[in-house]
């Protein structure tokens, strides 16, 4: 829960609420009136209890177009209240605008928080594992540019180690699988978002970007919050009992790890999780228990997910909800709703009913106005007890007063001789060393100085100012200003060997070396090292743009797309691209090449088939020894040729072609050497792939060989 003033928190408490908004980019506040605001963010990626959530926080907006152009642009948002004569703004967070829509001056658009702009991008590690899970956080921060908070809050020694990848190497002379298993760094091939989730699980968080734009590991904490009867709406909507964590099943690579006992209540994926991490975080989970409710209240910008907050009902009792969703809608008025979910993943995955949803609602506010009419020490023509009195002609002899004020006068100089307005001057303390002369006054203005051609001071104020002659700079200065440029010359155009100024307009401007830091041209910055389009201001970003810098690295595209050169921890170059199509020379395309080459080497591996070593087997299913003459088996024929393996006549023919067939032999006791079998036998099944033997068959000693002919 953001901790505001006291003003503020007992101001948003109020009934009477004066609402401000405020975007800025960068320092800079847009100077645009906003009309509504939906903002959205959670702490489980659904309606379900879980750990590890990285959910993207957003707003929708409506206000009206600003003069600058807010797509791909970072912003913040700030909504405050009017503490009467003092203004308090909260942060809400940092979003990036995406595709806004302009309709006759108003602009709409949806923005998401970082975990959506800077943390999609693929995660490589280059960190030696096992390595500590701060340290893996750090790292995430450090290569997506998105600040860590909270780091020194976590526990040390949560280990995450590489992971185990096992593929299928063939088989043994046995004909049995066998496997391979390579080990590599836990998240490669992951994004940033998805280790960040699997970190946030070891420590038993779940992850967000707070409303300073860092990444925030959380859990469920008591804010001291609690929400009146009379403060929400009558949509309080609860189940009939508390949610109680069971057990954790996990889904580790190829296993199920489970700790706890009892339904399952939890269910995640973590390909770096272990049973030892596992057992670790049922113990802090096993006493998770809470009443899974909803409902919307008079609002309160504060509030966040992972708060715990105390609601009573109208019958006296106090339900504690953990934000697990939150929204605050604004629209001159502020509503929040908030909601706890108690479903397992299982349970949301089958399609039972959504969690509950507060009622939408009508609100009406009622804008108070307080007039008041001030009358008194107000005087008309006719009344006689004035304090205001306007003459417009008046005649008198003598004016005797302690104070005047007299806007306009005409007074008749003939009496005021040259020496006393001599005196007069040098009195007053307006000029000094005054002359009088015949039609002229010299000296020295106190804080202005008149010298010949020279006017010296801090401020010359007029309402209109004309400069004689053709070739000063501000010729003609009292104009409408509209013409100017047309008058100018080698002589009244700025000039010299340094130009500082805060800003300059022209049409053109011809240098010969040009030194800019901080500066935008054309939607480019200019940084110490590197120039960048907006927003894309390291090589690592995710923001769609331009990058390069004077040490050589270049990135061009967003975090889905991109060409990427850049240095690694290691000081080595890479080289990384990530494209839907790739086309190199004369516009040869590498797809159609690597297809080309994938079907030479079918060719090449359709010559080999012939060398390919074929083994027949032959299986019994009641096995090989019987008991006297019980005989009642079945022999199948089983062909392993190369990795595949053949059970049937026709997979049989569609590998080695049409004129391939089986060919059986059997050899009974006193038989010298092996007979053929006829195909035509009621006994073969499926072209001679099934052999079926009764006690008939069988006189002491029987044995069978069969093989193919190709």
């Amino acid at each position: 829960m953001y901790q505001a003033s006291e003003a503020f928190s007992g101001s948003i408490l109020g009934h009477s609420r004066a609402f401000l908004t405020q975007i800025e980019i960068g320092e800079k506040a847009i100077a645009a009136e906003i009309s509504a605001i939906l903002y959205t963010a959670a702490a489980n990626p659904g309606d379900y209890v879980t750990i590890g959530g990285a959910v993207s926080a957003g707003v929708q907006i409506t206000m009206k177009k600003p003069e600058v152009a807010m797509e791909n642009t970072e912003f913040s948002l700030k909504i405050g209240l009017d503490l009467g004569g003092t203004k308090e703004y909260i942060p809400v967070g940092l979003f990036t605008v995406q595709k806004p829509q302009n309709d006759d001056g108003v602009l709409c658009f949806a923005a998401y928080d970082r975990m959506t702009s800077k943390l999609g991008g693929a995660y490589f590690s280059e960190l030696v594992y096992p390595a500590d899970g701060k340290t893996v956080l750090q790292e995430i921060s450090r290569m997506s540019g998105v600040p860590l908070a909270g780091l020194s809050a976590l526990p040390d020694g949560i280990m995450v180690d590489r992971r185990a990848v096992i593929t299928e190497a063939g088989e043994d002379e046995t004909g049995e699988k066998t496997t391979t298993t390579t080990y590599q760094n836990p998240f490669d091939g992951y994004t940033y978002r998805e280790a960040l989730g699997y970190v946030a699980q070891l420590y038993v968080k779940f992850a967000v970007i707070n409303r300073a734009g860092e990444i925030e590991l959380r859990w469920y904490r008591d804010v001291n919050y609690t929400i009146p009867a009379s403060r929400y709406y009558d949509d309080l909507i609860t189940t009939e009992q508390n949610f109680s964590l069971g057990s954790i099943e996990c889904t580790a690579g190829d296993k199920t790890l489970v700790s706890g006992t009892g339904t399952v209540g939890m269910q995640i994926s973590n390909p770096v999780m272990t049973q030892e991490h596992l057992d670790r975080v049922y113990a802090e989970l096993k006493d998770l228990s809470f009443l899974p409710a909803s409902l919307s209240f008079f609002g309160d910008i504060r509030l966040d997910p992972g708060d715990i907050v105390k609601v009573q009902d109208k019958y006296g009792n106090e339900i504690r909800i953990p934000i697990m969703i939150i929204t605050q809608d604004f629209d001159g008025g502020l509503m929040t709703a908030v909601a706890s979910q108690g479903k397992t993943e299982a349970e949301s995955n089958a399609g039972a009913e959504k969690g509950p949803t507060a009622k939408a609602l009508d609100r009406v506010y009622t804008d108070l106005f307080l007039v008041k009419e001030i009358l008194g020490n107000k005087a008309n023509f006719d009344y006689v007890h004035a304090s205001k009195a306007e003459l417009e002609d008046a005649i008198i002899k003598k004016l005797s007063a302690d104070q005047a004020d007299i806007k306009y006068a005409k007074i008749d100089f003939t009496n005021i001789d040259k020496a006393a307005m001599a005196y007069f001057y040098a009195q007053s303390g307006l000029i000094k060393d005054v002359t009088i002369g015949d039609a002229k006054i010299t000296g020295e203005l106190v804080g202005v100085t008149i010298k010949g051609d020279l006017i010296e001071g801090e401020t010359i104020k007029a309402e209109k100012l004309v400069i004689r002659g053709q070739d000063g700079l501000y010729y003609k200065l009292n104009t409408n200003g509209m013409e100017t440029t047309a008058e100018q010359t080698d002589y009244n155009s700025l000039s010299g060997r340094v130009l500082q100024a805060k800003s300059v307009t022209a049409e053109k401007i011809s240098v010969n070396d040009l030194v800019a830091f901080g500066a935008t041209i054309g939607g480019f910055k200019i940084g110490n090292h590197s120039l960048y389009s907006q927003g894309k201001d390291s090589v690592g970003s995710s923001v769609s743009g331009v990058y390069f810098d004077d040490s050589g690295q270049i990135a061009i595209g967003d975090g889905q797309n991109y060409i990427k050169y850049y240095r690694a921890a290691d000081g080595t170059y890479k080289l990384a691209i990530n494209v839907d199509e790739l086309m190199i020379g004369s516009g040869a395309n590498i797809g159609e090449e690597l297809d080309n080459i994938k079907q030479d080497i079918k060719d090449q591996v359709a010559d080999l088939r012939d060398e390919i070593t074929t083994l027949l087997r032959i299986e019994s299913s009641r096995g090989t020894v019987f008991k006297n003459d019980q005989v009642a088996t079945v022999l199948s024929v089983v062909l392993y040729h190369g990795k595949q393996r053949i059970t049937d006549s026709a997979t049989m023919k569609e590998v080695f072609g049409a004129g391939a067939y089986l060919q059986w032999y059997w050899q009974r006791l006193d038989d010298e050497s092996f007979g053929v079998l006829s195909s035509n036998d009621s006994r073969f099944g499926d072209e001679g792939f099934t052999f079926t033997l009764s006690p008939e068959d069988v006189d002491t000693k029987v044995t069978f060989m069969c093989e193919l002919i190709v």
